[in-house]
């Protein structure tokens, strides 16, 4: 049965990471003449030479077997939010399914504002008053603009002339 090793992707991991056939060999505890052969498709790596070989670019076991395999980190950097996964355990289901919630409009939310680079998606845009003026000036702005551009009715001149549109009697012109 042939090996499901993908030798391509250890020649372009040595590679993006600088280091020659007798490196990789040291961080791996092995041989060039052994990693040349892993590259070239002569031999597969024992399970625990793909471990150190995955553990020294830090991605997972699947990328170098697999082909349609996504490349992802085998450690993501620790932090807080490590933490906190950790205590995911204690909630219900119910509360799981809502942080999940939460995080996917979240992530949502950022993809759509680098797509679209909206300013209403964006964290520094005007919230609360301070946006609702923004709106309001720029709704009068197109408000103003729209009847600029309304063509101009002349309203027919009641009987009695101008002034009588007023409430007050014509009076005669002097010419």
């Amino acid at each position: 049965m042939p090996s499901p090793f993908i030798p391509g992707r250890l020649r372009e991991l040595r590679a993006e990471a600088g280091l020659s056939q007798a490196e990789l060999a040291a961080k791996i505890g092995s041989d060039a003449r052994q990693v040349s052969r892993y590259e070239n498709g002569k031999v597969a790596p024992s399970l625990e030479a793909a471990v150190r070989i995955a553990e020294t670019f830090n991605i997972t076991l699947d990328y170098l077997l697999i082909p349609d395999a996504p490349r992802r980190p085998l450690r993501s950097p620790g932090g807080p939010i490590d933490a906190k996964l950790a205590d995911l355990a204690q909630l219900t289901d119910d509360e799981r399914a809502t942080i999940l919630a939460v995080i996917d409009a979240i992530t949502t939310k950022a993809r759509l504002r680098l797509i679209t680079g909206n300013r209403q998606l964006n964290p520094a845009a005007p919230r609360g008053a301070a946006r609702r003026a923004s709106q309001d000036a720029a709704d009068t702005r197109q408000s103003h603009a729209a009847r600029a551009a309304l063509p101009k009715e002349t309203a027919p001149t009641p009987p009695g002339g101008r002034a009588a549109r007023h409430g007050q009697p014509d009076r005669p012109r002097s010419s």
